[in-house]
C-alpha cells in the first residue's frame, strides 16, 4: 500500500509541474531566410554576460537583464519556464522592438520597466540591446554588436 501511495504522490508532483509550465504562444513569426538576410537581435540574459553586451555605463554591482516581448506590435512566445526570449531574427529595415528590462543589485531587483525602441537594421549583422540608468526608471537603446 505505501509504494502505491508513493507512486500516486509522484505523478501528482508530476501533473502539477507540467501544468505549471505553460506556453503562451506569441504571433511573431521569424524570418526563414538565412542568417545573412537576416538580422540577430540580442538581450541581455545575466547567465551569459560577456564583452558583448556594452553595459559599461552601469555600476559593477548591478546586473541588467533584457528580455524582447515583441517585433512591431507583434508578441513573442513567452513559457512560464524559459520566459520570454533574448534572442530574435528580423528582416532588414526599420523595426520597433519590445522590451522588458530589469537591474538588480546585490540580488534585488532595484528597476524594472518596459519599452520600446526602434532602429533600422541591416542584413547579415547582429545588434545588441542595452539598458541605462537614468532618472525616472531605464531607457533602452539598440548598438549595432562588437564582433
Amino acid at each position: 500500500m505505501k509504494h502505491f501511495e508513493s507512486s500516486a504522490l509522484v505523478a501528482l508532483f508530476v501533473v502539477l509541474l507540467l501544468g505549471s509550465c505553460t506556453t503562451t504562444p506569441g504571433t511573431y513569426v521569424e524570418p526563414e531566410a538565412s542568417a545573412d538576410a537576416v538580422a540577430v537581435v540580442h538581450g541581455i540574459d545575466p547567465n551569459l554576460l560577456s564583452e558583448l553586451n556594452p553595459m559599461r555605463k552601469l555600476p559593477g554591482d548591478m546586473f541588467p537583464k533584457i528580455w524582447i516581448l515583441s517585433v512591431d506590435g507583434e508578441s513573442l512566445t513567452h513559457s512560464s519556464w524559459s520566459g520570454w526570449p533574448t534572442e530574435v531574427r528580423v528582416t532588414p529595415g526599420t523595426h520597433t522592438i519590445g522590451v522588458k528590462g530589469k537591474i538588480e543589485v546585490e540580488g534585488t531587483v532595484a528597476f524594472d520597466d518596459e519599452g520600446e525602441v526602434s532602429h533600422y537594421f541591416r542584413a547579415g549583422r547582429s545588434y545588441q540591446l542595452a539598458v541605462d540608468l537614468i532618472v525616472g526608471g531605464l531607457y533602452f537603446r539598440i548598438e549595432e554588436a562588437r564582433d
